[in-house]
């Protein structure tokens, strides 16, 4: 985000929709493959927390965090120019 003087937390900076959570992330200095490792594994208990019947709300609301957790960090890390 340094090499972008217009970059901002707000709209993500240089095009990029995933900046404040990419900031967020951004001192653990992630490869693309313990990305890949993180959003299977947030995949997997989203599923967990999800698929079955009779789920608790609470269990519904944690898979449904993870889930969308799981696609920013997709769009942020994945799809972006930056990497």
């Amino acid at each position: 985000m340094a090499d972008c003087p217009s970059a901002g937390v707000v709209n993500g900076g240089c095009g990029n929709p995933g900046g404040a959570l990419h900031l967020l992330l951004l001192p653990f200095r992630f490869t693309v493959c313990d990305l890949a490792a993180l959003v299977a594994c947030f995949l997997a208990w989203s599923l967990f927390f999800v698929l079955g019947e009779k789920r608790p709300l609470w269990q519904i609301v944690t898979g449904s965090v993870l889930a969308g957790l799981t696609i920013m960090i997709r769009q942020t890390y994945f799809c972006s120019s930056h990497y």
